[in-house]
Protein backbone atom coordinates (compact mmCIF):
# COMPACT_ATOMS: atom_id res chain seq x y z
CA UNK A 1 0.00 0.00 0.00
CA UNK A 2 1.46 3.53 -0.78
CA UNK A 3 2.25 5.35 2.34
CA UNK A 4 0.98 8.53 1.08
CA UNK A 5 2.61 10.21 4.35
CA UNK A 6 5.36 9.41 3.48
CA UNK A 7 5.64 11.17 0.01
CA UNK A 8 6.50 14.51 -0.84
CA UNK A 9 5.99 17.05 -3.63
CA UNK A 10 9.21 17.39 -5.74
CA UNK A 11 8.72 20.61 -7.11
CA UNK A 12 11.85 23.13 -5.52
CA UNK A 13 9.03 26.29 -5.89
CA UNK A 14 6.40 24.76 -4.04
CA UNK A 15 6.44 25.70 -0.23
CA UNK A 16 6.08 21.79 0.80
CA UNK A 17 8.74 20.92 -0.94
CA UNK A 18 10.51 17.69 0.93
CA UNK A 19 7.68 18.28 3.41
CA UNK A 20 6.52 14.47 4.79
CA UNK A 21 4.01 13.52 7.41
CA UNK A 22 0.61 14.93 7.52
CA UNK A 23 1.40 18.73 6.70
CA UNK A 24 1.92 17.18 3.17
CA UNK A 25 -0.52 17.73 0.72
CA UNK A 26 -0.31 14.64 -1.67
CA UNK A 27 -3.16 13.41 -2.82
CA UNK A 28 -3.54 10.54 -5.72
CA UNK A 29 -4.69 11.65 -9.10
CA UNK A 30 -5.28 8.40 -10.90
CA UNK A 31 -3.75 4.99 -11.80
CA UNK A 32 -1.72 4.31 -14.94
CA UNK A 33 -0.30 1.79 -17.24
CA UNK A 34 -0.73 -1.05 -19.01
CA UNK A 35 -1.74 -3.09 -15.77
CA UNK A 36 -2.55 0.29 -13.90
CA UNK A 37 -0.03 -0.44 -11.04
CA UNK A 38 1.56 2.97 -11.34
CA UNK A 39 0.04 6.05 -9.62
CA UNK A 40 -0.11 9.21 -10.63
CA UNK A 41 -0.23 11.75 -7.74
CA UNK A 42 -0.60 15.37 -7.32
CA UNK A 43 0.14 18.12 -5.09
CA UNK A 44 -2.78 20.33 -3.71
CA UNK A 45 0.18 23.06 -3.07
CA UNK A 46 1.05 24.35 -6.63
CA UNK A 47 -0.37 21.54 -8.28
CA UNK A 48 2.25 19.38 -9.61
CA UNK A 49 1.86 16.07 -11.24
CA UNK A 50 4.02 13.43 -10.57
CA UNK A 51 4.68 9.07 -10.54
CA UNK A 52 4.73 7.27 -7.14
CA UNK A 53 8.39 6.42 -8.22
CA UNK A 54 9.38 9.74 -8.53
CA UNK A 55 13.03 9.79 -6.15
CA UNK A 56 13.33 6.67 -6.19
CA UNK A 57 15.31 3.78 -8.09
CA UNK A 58 12.76 2.51 -9.99
CA UNK A 59 11.57 5.79 -11.53
CA UNK A 60 11.37 5.60 -15.51
CA UNK A 61 12.31 1.90 -15.06
CA UNK A 62 10.41 -0.21 -16.92
CA UNK A 63 11.43 -3.02 -15.28
CA UNK A 64 8.95 -5.36 -12.52
CA UNK A 65 9.57 -4.88 -8.99
CA UNK A 66 10.18 -8.47 -9.03
CA UNK A 67 12.64 -8.35 -11.41
CA UNK A 68 14.67 -5.64 -10.21
CA UNK A 69 14.61 -7.52 -6.20
CA UNK A 70 15.86 -10.52 -8.39
CA UNK A 71 18.65 -8.30 -10.36
CA UNK A 72 19.67 -7.24 -6.27
CA UNK A 73 19.69 -10.69 -5.16
CA UNK A 74 21.68 -12.03 -7.94
CA UNK A 75 24.16 -9.33 -8.40
CA UNK A 76 24.75 -9.28 -4.34
CA UNK A 77 25.46 -12.97 -5.08
CA UNK A 78 28.31 -12.48 -7.74
CA UNK A 79 26.56 -13.52 -10.47
CA UNK A 80 27.92 -11.74 -13.69
CA UNK A 81 25.20 -8.95 -15.44
CA UNK A 82 25.71 -11.84 -18.73
CA UNK A 83 24.19 -14.91 -16.02
CA UNK A 84 21.61 -12.22 -14.71
CA UNK A 85 20.30 -11.33 -18.46
CA UNK A 86 19.68 -14.79 -19.51
CA UNK A 87 18.32 -15.61 -16.22
CA UNK A 88 15.50 -12.99 -16.30
CA UNK A 89 15.40 -12.35 -20.23
CA UNK A 90 16.36 -8.88 -19.69
CA UNK A 91 18.87 -7.40 -21.95
CA UNK A 92 22.56 -6.54 -20.55
CA UNK A 93 22.27 -3.34 -20.90
CA UNK A 94 19.18 -3.02 -18.88
CA UNK A 95 20.64 -4.96 -15.89
CA UNK A 96 24.01 -2.78 -16.04
CA UNK A 97 22.04 0.69 -16.02
CA UNK A 98 20.18 -0.88 -12.98
CA UNK A 99 22.87 -1.67 -11.32
CA UNK A 100 23.94 1.13 -11.46
CA UNK A 101 21.13 3.25 -10.60
CA UNK A 102 20.92 0.86 -7.10
CA UNK A 103 24.38 0.98 -6.23
CA UNK A 104 23.63 5.19 -6.56
CA UNK A 105 20.59 5.30 -4.57
CA UNK A 106 22.55 3.04 -1.93
CA UNK A 107 25.29 5.53 -2.16
CA UNK A 108 23.21 8.36 -1.31
CA UNK A 109 21.44 6.45 1.25
CA UNK A 110 24.66 5.64 3.27
CA UNK A 111 25.94 9.25 2.60
CA UNK A 112 22.04 10.47 4.35
CA UNK A 113 22.66 7.97 6.88
CA UNK A 114 26.26 8.86 7.98
CA UNK A 115 25.20 12.57 8.06
CA UNK A 116 22.79 11.66 10.87
CA UNK A 117 25.23 10.63 12.69
CA UNK A 118 27.38 13.68 13.14
CA UNK A 119 30.78 12.36 12.91
CA UNK A 120 33.92 13.97 11.24
CA UNK A 121 35.96 12.80 8.56
CA UNK A 122 38.29 10.94 10.48
CA UNK A 123 35.55 9.09 12.55
CA UNK A 124 34.04 8.05 9.26
CA UNK A 125 37.66 6.76 8.01
CA UNK A 126 38.31 4.84 11.24
CA UNK A 127 34.51 3.38 11.13
CA UNK A 128 35.02 2.43 7.43
CA UNK A 129 38.23 0.53 8.45
CA UNK A 130 36.58 -0.98 11.29
CA UNK A 131 33.83 -2.58 9.09
CA UNK A 132 36.53 -3.83 6.13
CA UNK A 133 38.42 -5.66 9.12
CA UNK A 134 35.27 -7.21 9.87
CA UNK A 135 34.40 -8.17 6.18
CA UNK A 136 37.93 -9.74 5.95
CA UNK A 137 37.38 -11.72 8.82
CA UNK A 138 34.42 -13.22 8.45
CA UNK A 139 35.43 -14.55 5.14
CA UNK A 140 38.85 -16.08 6.48
CA UNK A 141 36.18 -17.75 9.32
CA UNK A 142 33.92 -19.11 6.38
CA UNK A 143 37.14 -20.29 4.65
CA UNK A 144 38.35 -22.14 7.60
CA UNK A 145 35.30 -23.82 8.51
CA UNK A 146 34.81 -24.69 4.59
CA UNK A 147 38.39 -26.68 4.89
CA UNK A 148 36.93 -27.97 8.14
CA UNK A 149 34.16 -29.46 6.52
CA UNK A 150 36.06 -30.95 3.67
CA UNK A 151 38.30 -32.56 6.21
CA UNK A 152 35.58 -33.93 8.73
CA UNK A 153 33.59 -35.23 5.06
CA UNK A 154 36.76 -36.83 3.63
Amino acid sequence: MLELSQRYCPNEKCRLYKVTGADNRINIRKRYGSDKRHILLYCRECGASFSDTTGTMLFRSHLKVEDIQKIIKLSTERASVRSISKELGISKDSICKMISKISLYCANLLSEMLQGLGLNESQLDELMLFLKKNDAMSRLRKRRNLKEEKKLGS
